[in-house]
């Protein structure tokens, strides 16, 4: 798994590629809760890249939303594939997240709320 944090117009932007499960989501885990140390803030997971998540990267994605909620920010999610959103939708956690088909309408979307 690779995770390219950046940042756009001062919105946390992390591009994810590759598989999230038992043994990777240790490291988004970490890329997300250093965002949450460093500025917290509602940030962007960018799942393009991603074809699979396990219930450990569910787990990763619920707790940081969890950690957010006080602070009155949020993970919004974006560009999620087919098979990831269908784990996402049958498990009933994509109910927990802001969800937008891509980067620019997630970025235009927190800029104007």
């Amino acid at each position: 798994m690779e995770i390219i944090n950046t940042s756009i117009q001062g919105i946390p932007v992390l591009a994810v590629t590759g598989r999230i499960d038992a043994v990777t989501a240790k490291e988004l885990d970490s890329a997300i809760c250093g965002i949450i140390k460093e500025k917290a803030a509602t940030m962007v997971l960018d799942l393009k890249g991603v074809d699979y998540i396990s219930s450990s990267g569910l787990r990763v994605l619920m707790a940081a939303q969890k950690s957010l909620r006080p602070l009155r920010c949020e993970i919004c999610l974006t560009c999620l594939q087919p098979m990831v959103r269908e784990v996402m939708e049958a498990t009933g956690i994509a109910g927990l997240f802001t969800i937008h088909p891509d980067r620019k309408e997630a970025i235009t979307a927190l800029l104007h709320t």
